[in-house]
């Protein structure tokens, strides 16, 4: 733009000299047609800005960690002027996305578009948004410029990696939970416990069709119930205040990346599971289906919730269901291993994968381990299975 400033200066000064020279028709409409030019290109320019439609898309609105996806970001010009200039800026969560531009130019016919595509990469799990910070502007001449903010994001769901974890210290504990919890019920249909009135919620498989013959109204089997094993995740969410933005995500990509390995080692071994975290009431927790777990896993949030330990303490006071208990802590402190011990003492068998290398944590890991609580270390077993995966 500067050099465009310039080149008129010059221009309308060589334009003088010659009109002050060579004084003639021709000359002053040269000179004056020149004076006119900023103006015809000022006003265009302002036409146009009020003639552009902008639309976005995102090629998915989900992938996996360290996948790419297309941000797609189309200018559209509604007027009969050539559009010579528009610069567009890509804003994007630098410390987890990395994207191939951020800087864009180009120009635009009169009634048609112009479509970017920005390919935009993955770093860390979690919820991001991209779009265009700014749009500007360039008259034909070069020398004005109209900055538009552009306040639009798209957000988008970066997901976790499942690792394959081989095994996890639950089914050995798990004859010795069931006989000592009550876990979630499953129904041997073999036994028939007691007859009721047919609820809207009941399967056919429980309507008892020869009685509701006999009464001409639907009755109800209910069956005994058989006891299964419930597995409790419990993962502290709270603010990560230490370290860098990056270093922030990094742990909460990892936390949760546990997490959903633990989920799904435990799908695959047939045990329910509820998922504990802040943010909830308190008690409340997030059960069903792998796919639905692993969807709260990978919308889950990290913020001020108040203190872990207090909210760890309130759910040991409160739990009666599970047999075993996965924490997932980003610090072994004192309280954390007290309220662990006061587990053991339910009759639970309590696993903890730890993410920190932390004096305290240090302490806690000895200290629990003394007690026989499993504990693994996160980067510990990312390195054995990323050897196992390399033999």
């Amino acid at each position: 733009m500067f050099k465009n400033r310039l080149a008129y200066v010059i221009v309308v000064v060589v334009l003088f000299q010659l009109v002050y020279i060579y004084e003639n028709d021709m000359t002053y409409v040269a000179f004056y047609a020149v004076l006119m030019l900023p103006v015809m290109s000022l006003i265009s320019a302002l036409v146009l800005r009020g003639r552009f439609a902008v639309t976005e898309a995102l090629s998915a609105a989900e992938v996996a960690k360290g996948d790419s996806l297309e941000y797609i970001f189309t200018l559209t010009n509604n007027s009969f002027l050539l559009c010579t200039n528009v610069h567009v800026s890509l804003e994007a969560d630098s410390t987890a996305l990395v994207a191939d531009a951020t800087e864009k130019y180009f120009s635009i016919p009169p009634y048609k578009s112009h479509s970017l595509k920005f390919n935009v990469g993955t770093k860390y799990r979690g919820v991001y948004s991209v779009g265009i910070r700014e749009i500007t502007l360039y008259d034909f001449l070069g020398i004005f410029k109209f900055k538009q903010k552009h306040g639009g994001r798209i957000e988008f769901t970066v997901n976790p990696t499942v690792l394959s974890i081989p095994s996890l210290p639950i089914s050995s504990a798990e004859q010795d939970a069931a006989d000592a919890h009550n876990f979630l019920q499953d129904e041997n249909y073999s036994i028939i416990s007691d007859l009721r009135k047919y609820q809207p919620s009941d399967g056919y498989k429980k309507i008892h069709w020869k009685l509701s013959a006999k009464k001409g109204e639907l009755i109800s089997k209910n069956f005994q119930a058989t006891q299964k094993t419930c597995i409790a995740l419990v993962i502290d969410n709270s603010y990560i205040a230490v370290g860098s933005k990056e270093s922030a995500l990094a742990l909460e990509d990892s936390m949760v990346e546990a997490l959903v390995s633990v989920m799904a080692y435990c799908s695959g071994q047939g045990f329910p599971v509820k998922l504990y975290c802040m943010g909830n009431e308190p008690g409340e927790a997030s059960t069903g289906s792998f796919e639905y777990l692993y969807t709260v896993a990978a919308d889950l949030r990290f913020g001020k919730f108040g203190r872990f330990d207090d909210y760890f303490a309130n759910h040991v006071r409160m739990q009666t269901e599970a047999a075993s208990m996965v924490l997932f802590l980003q610090e072994i402190t004192e309280d954390a291993a007290a309220a662990i011990k006061t587990t053991l003492l339910f009759g639970n068998n309590v696993i903890v994968f730890a993410f920190s290398n932390s004096s305290a944590t240090q302490r806690g890991l000895t200290q629990l381990g003394e007690l026989g609580v499993h504990c693994i270390r996160y980067e510990e077993l990312l390195h054995e299975l990323n050897q196992a995966e390399a033999i």
